[in-house]
């Protein structure tokens, strides 16, 4: 396959999220109790970025039976109420995601690879933001763990497996795309569909990457893709695949460039992996070196234009992050009674 971009099927990051805490009413700035299926959530009071008494005592109650480690990571999402400005407001969620990281770290004297911080600015509110009491549980950071992973990266919880007999016929559909052999694929998938190959993510993702390859209308790739996500939320060629279709849509219509992503303040969003890859060959550039930072989601890559000249594009990589802490592989959302953002004064975040 190009670029040995199919290959194996990437590595599964994580299962559904084991997550602390319950959404409780009470001041803006106190704690809600612990409780199994929900995040921890922290509440700020208006403008505030550092940690109040009653924020410490919570992350220690957190932290008292484990710490993060390789097994048990800890994502941190901080967010603003939906005032002012949004790149403040991004700012401010931030600061908040990194105070609590940073206190989780200290706490725990866990590896500093094994928490992130990511903000998320005025993104899925809990509260009406036309409220003050709307506001107060917007202004928020959420704590949630992982479930417990194997050394190679692979969730312990057992997952659902399709017939052995439609597995064979994925795997090698695989294979053939990797030599090419599309149409071949494609009939053997068709196969396996007659087995309930339709219902398995596998054959969901490999029938959209035979697609791809073949040059298939990019809403049928994508709809393949979808599924294949909807049914394995932890399907990591699908999400690679997808991000690709999506990245060269962006750029055929305009809405992403060459000229964007420049500045580390203003980085092209990507959901994976592959999709900044994709947008470096898109802009015409040879790739050269990677950093990464420690405590955002931020990526530089150092690459060499057709010119010589060096240039250097950042992406923010909060959505690789956060997809896999999510229950169904969608963005880590609000309550079902969260709203949209909604205008509101000028104000503090």
């Amino acid at each position: 396959m190009g670029r040995g971009a199919l290959g194996v099927l990437g590595a599964v990051l994580v299962t559904c999220v084991l997550l602390l805490g319950a959404v409780a009413q009470g001041a803006a700035a106190g704690t809600p109790a612990a409780d199994q299926g929900k995040p921890l959530v922290i509440l700020f009071e208006d403008g505030q970025k550092s940690l109040s008494a009653a924020h410490r005592a919570a992350i220690q109650r957190l932290l008292s039976d484990q710490k993060p480690g390789a097994e048990k990571k800890l994502l941190v999402l901080g967010y603003s109420d939906g005032r002012g400005n949004p790149k403040k407001n991004m700012q401010v969620s931030q600061q908040r995601a990194e105070a609590v990281r940073k206190e989780i770290l200290r706490v725990s004297g866990a590896d500093p690879r094994h928490v992130l911080a990511v903000g998320r600015g005025a993104e899925n509110p809990v509260g009406d933001d036309r409220q003050p009491q709307g506001r107060a549980r917007n202004r928020r950071v959420e704590i949630f763990w992982t479930q417990a992973m194997d050394p190679s990266g692979k969730p312990i919880a057992e997952r659902k497996s399709v017939s052995p007999a439609v597995a064979a016929m994925v795997e090698e559909a695989r294979s053939l795309i990797r030599r090419r052999q599309l149409i071949e694929a494609v009939r053997l998938l068709e196969q396996a569909r007659t087995q309930g190959g339709e219902g398995d993510g596998h054959w969901q993702a490999v029938y959209g990457i035979a697609g791809y390859y073949a040059g298939m209308n990019a809403q049928i790739i994508k709809n393949h893709l979808t599924k294949a996500l909807e049914l394995d939320p932890y399907n990591q060629e699908g999400r690679d695949y997808l991000g690709r279709i999506t990245a060269r849509e962006k750029v055929a219509d305009g809405v992403v460039g060459a000229h964007m992503g420049r500045s580390e303040q203003d980085p092209i969003p990507v959901s994976s992996d592959a999709q900044a890859h994709e947008y470096l060959q898109l802009f015409d550039v040879q790739p050269l070196s990677l950093q990464r930072s420690m405590t955002r989601p931020v990526e530089a890559w150092h690459c060499r234009d057709r010119q010589g000249r060096q240039v250097v594009y950042f992406f923010d990589r909060s959505q690789v992050y956060t997809w896999a802490f999510a229950r169904n592989g969608s963005d880590i959302s609000g309550p079902e009674n969260a709203r949209s953002p909604l205008p509101a004064p000028a104000g503090k975040p």
